[in-house]
């Protein structure tokens, strides 16, 4: 009879401990996102940490693997993260460009550039950016600042619960306007379950605005969104990590005549991992819509480890016809 009290006495305190246990747990950091490789090629985005298990270094690169001899890799986006002591927002980033992921942008952004990019704050809260850019030849590291052709911009940041709006200016603010005569804006719609619904991002020249592209995102999985673990995360809810791939790059399925390529979105905003979207640019862009599904694969820690994407090219004009159908996969790994 004493046992089974005891027995009964100890039982609260081995659950409890239990659930301490579990609930302290840590759950691992993302390492890097590998495509699979086509024509003997791949990306990989690739995160670096401090020992405070800060976001230190982000780099984009290209890696070309031959037989026979040591892999190549190209450097396409470095994105360093500054800090004042053991503070866990950075203050700063700096950005290098090698070469530019975003096909959208191709036609008004194809040179290699650098950029420090400062945050700026209110009351605690992001409000914006101050900006020095400055376009290159060619691009070292140790790259300086020219004063005399160097441009400094300004951002404008707003974020509430439902939306999110970034605004830089690419010019001088006329004061009866609301934005500059040039401008790039970014904008999320964010539904309740805190992922991205609808996103656009447009190049506004005057009157005209181009290049343009719109996302919309009809399906989420209930997984962890392991951008959305960083420390960064909450600062740069604005920004994503982008892997851009052309048709040669891909896996084909049968006959594809589109030739103009793709991109994959990682959001730093979104609570989970988007499982259908659908990838609309400018008439000036393409012709072509993109509709995109993405199915995973998940550790114990319900954190993707592999994803399989699906994607088929339609004509926007000639009542949806099919220009070409794609596969594309990817393989996520954590630090240990």
């Amino acid at each position: 009879m004493h046992k089974i009290l005891l027995i009964l006495l100890l039982l609260p305190i081995v659950s409890t401990a239990q659930i301490k246990s579990a609930s302290n747990k840590t759950i691992p950091l993302l390492e890097s996102i590998t495509s699979d490789t086509i024509n003997g090629t791949c990306k990989a985005i690739v995160f670096e940490y401090d020992q405070l298990k800060r976001v230190s270094l982000i780099s984009v690169k290209e890696i070309s693997i031959k037989k026979g001899s040591e892999s190549v890799e190209t450097l396409i986006k470095l994105q360093n993260f500054l800090y004042q002591q053991n503070e866990q927002i950075p203050f700063a980033s700096h950005i290098f460009n090698y070469d530019y992921e975003d096909i959208r942008l191709s036609r008004e952004r194809d040179g290699q550039s650098q950029q420090l990019q400062y945050f700026l704050f209110k009351d605690g809260k992001r409000i914006g950016d101050s900006v020095i850019y400055q376009d290159y030849e060619h691009l070292v590291a140790d790259a300086k600042f020219d004063d005399t052709i160097s441009q400094k911009r300004i951002a404008s940041f707003v974020q509430t619960p439902t939306k999110l709006i970034s605004v830089l200016g690419l010019s001088e603010k006329e004061p009866e306007r609301t934005y500059p005569r040039k401008y790039f804006i970014d904008s999320f719609v964010i539904n309740k379950e805190h992922n991205i619904g609808f996103e656009s991002s447009e190049h506004h020249d005057g009157d005209r605005f181009y290049p343009r592209v719109y996302f919309t995102f009809t399906k989420y999985d209930q997984a962890i969104n392991p951008l959305q673990q960083l420390n960064i995360a909450p600062l740069v809810s604005n920004e994503k990590i982008t892997l851009s791939f052309g048709s040669e790059q891909m896996k084909q399925i049968g006959k594809c005549i589109d030739g103009f390529g793709t991109e994959f979105n990682w959001h730093y905003l979104n609570q989970n991992n988007p499982m259908n979207l659908h990838f609309e640019r400018g008439e000036v862009e393409s012709p072509f819509e993109d509709i995109i599904q993405l199915s995973y694969s998940y550790n114990q820690d319900h954190q993707p480890t592999y994803c399989k994407t699906l994607v088929k090219k339609i004509f926007k004009k000639d009542n949806g016809r099919l220009a070409g159908t794609y596969k594309k996969s990817f393989t996520f790994r954590y630090k240990k």
